[in-house]
């Protein structure tokens, strides 16, 4: 997933640079050919832009793309009905692409998942190098850095927007998303926002930190039905990490007025999932355990252990309830 968002976010990136520097004193709209190739080039998809790109300086600058469309060989991947970009003059001037905020409206990004556990979204970036032909001189390969001249977004908005999910040829659909990406600097960011996911609306709020293949993250989740913190480290190259999770189930099974409280510590490692600590309270009952998930093939297999100390019904249901 991973990839699927750094993928995504190259791809804007490559598309709004190319826009702003257009020239402004000649219709942009002209230059959708050389933009096309080198969305093309640099990524290897597909770029298409049937709206008009328009150029507003008052009372801020702002460029706007309509009816976009990002296609691979075999499929769409991705299309908006508008993408709103605000450019940073100063950084621009300084010779770096930075944008204050980039907002897209009514956009839908498609991910599937493969058989073989590959996604739709990867950037096939080709990279050809020279090939010494003296073999008096020792082969020599140099590496390009791009020094400072980033494609940096302060601000990215998604508004009114959708997610749809095939694996198996299963689809799950999560709908009018709406949140903020905000970089703060390098390593960090922060993500706020809301969606549908089967006709219920979930709020969350996280902050991250990002270093090489790491996540650090730490927020919360929440919905009329539950309210649930957690906080934790990941690792992608290793599929390994750790996450404590602690919250509460609103309008419970047991009682629709009284809170479940809930706590665990898990640890990833690749496809094993170690539960320790579990902690289920509820008014003066506790329930303690553990846990022990692993996926094998199709087969998912669970074990677990819990205990308690002692447990009063009467705390769960009135004694008039077991009146005979």
């Amino acid at each position: 997933m991973r990839t699927i968002f750094y993928s995504f976010l190259v791809i804007i990136g490559f598309t709004l640079a190319s826009i702003i520097l257009a020239p402004s004193y000649f219709d942009i709209n002209t230059y959708k050919t050389k933009l096309y190739k080198i969305i093309e080039s640099q990524t290897g998809y597909k770029l298409i832009i049937s709206g008009v790109i328009d150029l507003a300086i008052f009372p801020e600058v702002k460029l706007t793309a309509k009816e976009i469309t990002l296609t691979n060989k075999n499929e769409i991947l991705f299309k908006a009905k508008e993408l709103d970009i605000y450019p940073s003059i100063s950084s621009l001037l300084r010779g770096n692409i930075y944008f204050e905020g980039i907002k897209l409206n009514d956009a839908k990004i498609f991910i599937k998942k493969n058989k073989k556990n590959s996604y739709n979204w990867t950037v096939n970036k080709k990279i050809t190098q020279p090939v010494n032909h003296d073999n008096s001189q020792p082969h020599k390969i140099e590496k390009e850095k791009n020094k400072g001249n980033y494609f940096i977004i302060k601000n990215l908005y998604l508004v009114n927007s959708s997610i749809e999910y095939i694996e198996n040829k299963k689809q799950q659909t999560v709908k009018n998303i709406s949140l903020r990406f905000q970089h703060n600097d390098n390593s960090k960011s922060k993500l706020v926002g809301e969606f549908y996911f089967k006709n219920k609306k979930i709020n969350f709020n996280y902050n991250t930190k990002i270093s090489n293949n790491d996540i650090e993250f730490k927020g919360n989740f929440n919905s009329a039905f539950y309210d649930i913190n957690n906080s934790g480290k990941y690792n992608f190259a290793l599929n390994e990490g750790d996450l404590s999770v602690e919250g509460l189930l609103k309008k419970n099974l047991i009682d629709k007025k009284n809170d479940l409280k809930l706590g665990a510590y898990i640890n990833i490692k690749k496809k094993n999932l170690q539960i320790n600590n579990i902690k289920i309270a509820f008014k003066d009952t506790i329930l303690d355990g553990k846990g022990i998930i692993k996926i094998e093939g199709n087969k998912t297999n669970i074990l677990t252990d819990f205990y308690i100390d002692y447990i009063d019904i009467s705390k769960f249901y009135p004694s008039e309830t077991f009146k005979v």
